[in-house]
């Protein structure tokens, strides 16, 4: 096989030609350097660089495909274009695509080798994949093609029938890959592939008509497949099958339009002149491709065998200046170099419209480069890390006090660069007003607490109680409002009031308790009153003891310290989130030295500060504890008084006819105010007043009034003197039930009832105030890594954080010569796009 490799072995892009049975001749300069503008050299450079680097995917130089019915002349086409002569004999035909890459290198080299199909086994691919041959002389490429076809198991075209095979050809989609490298020749990718055909015959089956067809719309369908098609005007231009099938495709794929380059072969044979003439003034085909169809004479197999490519393109020229009918083509529209034109303002256009986003991706990867080396600065000597970990430091200390505050500042960027350029300092940590996702309210953490606060405190008013008291009359659906805050209707203060900001999840796990037990007054009385003989200490009969006042608000509020733990757990996860990310801000470039600061710093201290919290936790459970009164001794108002005395008005006014419970509930009531005046005459007085006050509309004002006026005069003394005083006592006396234990335990309930609201919510506010605010948030941006914090630590522990490594310097050398590269690339693609 003759002319086979005039790029490989005898340098393709300076122009040397081979012919068989003679010696090389020189062609024309420049032929093949006219498929590529001069510009694009600097870009496929560029894309070359990136492809070394692997920053994007998104773009590859562009390769060519020609694709073509059988016996239309694409090989000799691609020859005229690349230099390059494809071994075609008269019954050979193409059985699978070869793939040519042409690739600019100061040397001169050839591989050939297989590409492995996707479909082929793994066994196969591997076999495949060790088949590479180097080609040192021109004359070895049409023993290594046959070598190809052994290792791929496709017989030649030329071998059936005559005592060769009998089955019908077989086509694969392995390619055979030819990539040569020369100081001078163009950059791109031309790929031929198998022929179409549309009728079957002893040699060409449907099983092999489907695997062509199949193959071909693969490679149409890549969009960094500029199309070659080529159609053979010796065939009706309307029997194309190549023609069709880019004509439906067209239909679902707009871009064939621009990418696909239509070329009508072997003038001299068309049976139409008129047609083709047609065809290329855009009046007969109706593809709508944007660039103009040509034509090119190509060479038969005995011109291929024997004739130079450069004594063939001055034969193309020739024809096509003295043909009658050929001569009236534009120049711009017949022989090979206006279809080199046509490609290389095609390849640019190309290449132009796919810069934008590989700009992108470049731009993107140059701020990461940069970032990483801000970050990755030298460390080799301990100041230098010092210095390293400061910076980072001072930014997290920064973002944490804003976080803590509520003020959501981010730092001021000092660094000079344009206004709308991305930047590491610029770039926004905390969150615009629109951006409501979880992930940003982790970064607003007073926001966030507080909303845990809010369900705290609703967890508390609604979970906390162990019994709740209900009237007798109904004892399992109406409460009596002993808390004036909290309405009938108690949607306004149940965890779901944050249901919307809240997560579900957060709601379940950490402020969802069972709901408090629902108990008469009647029965409450009775259960502690049969209890108070067992708690006796020093009192006298009808009181009951201090222990049975601090044990039943004990009992009321024993779910207080489960509650209040899943609140300080909820703010834990919120606080070591925002840490998370404030961490991952403040040191974005390394992530070893960013797990070894969470590992030996921040975890250590927040541990330390969690279990500081834990501890003024258990202190506040303490103060609730038996025995500390202290706690209620500032609750003394007339506030509580008036509010109690409403419920009990209107216990009264559903009390008896006969007016025993009323006298009951009164006799309580009185004995409470005159026991917790404890010899207090004026305070006795003031709440005897809110009393009568609140009681006027009650069923046992007759009984009350009388004894509650004669209890004291107007000066707020006893009235009368001693005397006066027994008429309080009998009057007191009156109204006191048969049993003295009912009448302790009465009173201990309403004593506990009046004050488990104001210690409630006393309680809501020391653990949301002491525990979460002062002893979390206000601790937080100066206990869990400052600057002051690193320059405290030993040498030791630097070195073990930031110490960097012998491969942590060559990959800062290697990141920078990567980014100078880069930046280098930018600044090419950028002006080749502009």
């Amino acid at each position: 096989m003759s002319n086979l490799f005039a790029s490989a072995a005898s340098g393709l892009a300076s122009g040397w030609r081979g012919t068989a049975g003679s010696t090389e001749s020189q062609a024309t300069p420049g032929a093949v350097q006219d498929l590529t503008d001069p510009k694009q050299v600097g870009v496929f450079d560029a894309l070359k660089e990136l492809s070394r680097l692997k920053v994007t995917s998104t773009i590859e130089i562009p390769q060519l495909i020609v694709v073509g019915d059988q016996s239309t002349g694409k090989s000799s086409v691609l020859e005229a274009i690349g230099r390059f002569h494809f071994p075609v004999a008269g019954r050979v035909c193409t059985q699978f695509p070869t793939k040519l890459i042409l690739r600019r290198s100061s040397e001169e080299h050839t591989v050939v080798s297989i590409q492995p199909a996707p479909s082929r086994t793994d066994a196969d691919r591997e076999r495949l994949e060790k088949f590479r041959e180097e080609l040192s002389r021109p004359d070895e490429f049409p023993a290594l093609v046959d070598r190809a076809r052994a290792e791929l198991g496709v017989p030649a075209s030329s071998n059936y029938g005559a005592g060769g095979s009998q089955e019908p050809l077989r086509f694969v989609e392995d390619v055979l890959v030819v990539k040569s490298s020369g100081p001078d020749l163009v950059q791109v990718d031309l790929v031929d592939l198998p022929g179409l055909f549309t009728a079957e015959t002893q040699q060409q089956d449907g099983v092999g008509m489907r695997i062509v067809n199949d193959m071909v719309r693969q490679y149409i369908r890549s969009r960094n497949s500029l199309v070659l098609l080529v159609v053979s005007v010796a065939t009706s231009f309307a029997n194309q099958a190549a023609r069709a099938m880019i004509q439906d495709m067209a239909q679902t794929d707009r871009t064939l339009e621009d990418r696909v380059i239509g070329v009508m072969t072997n003038p001299d044979r068309a049976v139409s002149v008129e047609d083709a003439l047609d065809v290329l003034n855009g009046s007969l085909d109706s593809t709508n491709l944007r660039h103009k169809w040509l034509v090119v004479k190509n060479q038969g197999q005995q011109e291929r065998s024997n004739e130079p490519l450069d004594q063939r393109d001055w034969r193309e020229e020739h024809f096509f200046l003295n043909h009658p009918e050929w001569n009236r083509v534009p120049r711009t529209q017949c022989g090979i170099n206006a279809l080199r034109s046509t490609l290389r303002v095609a390849l640019l256009q190309h290449t132009q419209a796919a810069l934008p986003g590989v700009i992108v991706e470049v731009e993107a990867t140059v701020k990461t480069l940069e970032a990483r080396l801000d970050a990755g600065v030298s460390r080799s000597t301990p100041e230098a890390r010092q210095v390293f970990l400061c910076d980072i430091a001072q930014k997290f200390s920064d973002l944490t006090r804003e976080a803590c505050s509520g003020t959501y500042q981010d730092e001021q960027c000092k660094a000079l660069h344009k206004v709308g350029d991305e930047c590491r300092v610029c770039a926004r940590f905390f969150p615009r007003l629109r951006d409501d996702s979880p992930a940003s309210q982790d970064r607003k953490l007073r926001a966030n607490i507080r909303l845990l606060s809010r369900a705290f405190a609703s967890a508390m008013r609604e979970y906390g109680k162990t019994e709740e008291i209900v009237s007798s009359s109904n004892n399992s659906n109406t409460s009596i409002n002993t808390n004036p805050n909290r309405e009938t209707d108690h949607s306004a203060h149940e965890p779901h009031d944050v249901a919307g900001l809240l997560s579900p999840d957060t709601i379940a796990a950490h402020y969802t308790f069972p709901a408090p037990g629902r108990i008469s007054h009647q029965d409450l009385n009775a259960w502690l009153a049969a209890r108070i003989p067992q708690w006796r200490g020093r009192e006298p009969q009808g009181e009951a003891s201090e222990n049975t006042y601090h044990l039943l608000f004990e009992h009321q509020s024993e779910k207080w310290p489960a509650i209040a733990a899943a609140h300080l757990d909820a703010v834990w996860q919120a606080v070591q989130r925002f840490v998370d990310v404030a961490l991952t801000a403040s040191c974005p470039a390394d992530d070893d030295v960013r797990a070894a600061i969470r590992t030996h710093l921040t975890q250590p201290a927040l541990a330390d500060l969690q279990r500081a919290s834990h501890r003024a936790m258990l202190s506040l459970i303490g103060c609730h504890a038996r025995g500390r009164t202290g706690f209620y001794d500032g609750f003394v108002d007339v506030g509580p008084l008036r509010r109690r005395a409403r419920g009990l008005s209107a216990r009264l006014d559903r009390s008896d006819d006969d007016g025993t419970a009323g006298g009951s509930f009164a006799g309580d009531m009185l004995g409470f105010v005159l026991s917790a005046a404890g010899g207090n005459a004026a305070w006795a007085k003031s709440s005897i007043g809110v009393l009568a006050g609140e009681l006027a509309r009650g069923a046992v004002l007759g009984q009350l009034g009388g004894a509650l006026a004669d209890v004291f005069d107007g000066t707020g003394e006893s009235a009368g003197g001693a005397g006066d005083g027994e008429v309080g006592r009998e009057a007191y006396f009156v109204l006191v039930p048969r049993s003295m234990d009912n009448l302790a335990a009465a009173r201990a309930v309403e004593h506990v009832e009046m004050f488990y609201e104001m210690s409630m919510m006393s309680f809501v506010g020391y653990v949301n105030s002491l525990v979460v605010e002062s002893g979390i948030l206000h601790e937080l941006p100066r206990a869990i890594l400052t600057q002051h914090r690193i320059l405290r630590e030993d040498a030791a522990k630097i070195e073990l954080i930031a110490g960097e490594k012998a491969s942590d310097a060559r990959k800062r050398e290697r990141d920078q010569a990567d980014l100078d590269t880069l930046k280098r690339v930018l600044e090419t693609l950028k002006g080749f796009s502009g």
